[in-house]
């Protein structure tokens, strides 16, 4: 997909010169305690954080689609909703990291997280695909930040997700095959996030 080919080529930079993304605090600290104790969290609030994320984004791509359809995607009235989107994104990522250290539950319902995650990411991308797309003045949109903007939370998304849930990611990969550009970003993300622990 355009979206995220794009994306991909500037991915690295971007998490690179955003260290909130790139090794968010809680996580660093969760990875430290791996050593000597079990990662606790609460599959129930893992959940509920991205059905609480689904109902936001839900409302707000039929938005931006609604721009597109109608010829009048222009940077003032497409930026509040992108804003509200990496918003959204971003308020779900600091609620996982207030995850860590809760209490241990069983974990079946990490495959229910890691399809409702993809279904998020899916959606999302086939939005910016169309907006990417777009028959517009390239002028009146400034398309390369918000392609940045809302790949790299998404990143860091991912991020914060494999710091509380261990064992995801062999989930949700295989459920984002269809935007596989999107899986080179997942993974420098997650290359930063270890970096930052080393360096």
């Amino acid at each position: 997909m355009f979206f995220f080919r794009a994306l991909t080529a500037a991915s690295a930079f971007f998490l690179a010169a955003s260290p909130a993304l790139a090794s968010p605090a809680p996580i660093q600290a969760d990875l430290v305690k791996c050593d000597t104790e079990l990662v606790a969290r609460s599959d129930v609030d893992v959940l509920d954080v991205f059905t609480d994320l689904k109902g936001v984004v839900d409302e707000i791509l039929p938005e931006i689609e609604g721009l597109i359809k109608n010829n009048t995607l222009t940077q003032d009235l497409v930026m509040p909703l992108i804003n509200d989107l990496t918003g959204a994104i971003k308020n779900a990522t600091s609620e996982l990291g207030s995850l860590v250290g809760t209490s241990v539950t069983k974990r079946s319902t990490d495959e229910d997280i890691a399809t409702l995650v993809a279904g998020i990411i899916t959606d999302i991308s086939n939005t910016m695909d169309g907006l990417a797309t777009a028959n517009i003045d390239s002028s009146s949109l400034d398309l390369g930040s918000i392609l940045l903007d809302v790949g790299g939370v998404l990143a860091g998304l991912v991020v914060a997700l494999v710091g509380v849930v261990g064992g995801i990611l062999a989930l949700l990969l295989p459920l984002l095959l269809p935007v596989v550009g999107l899986l080179v970003t997942i993974v420098v993300g997650l290359l930063g996030g270890l970096l930052g622990l080393i360096l």
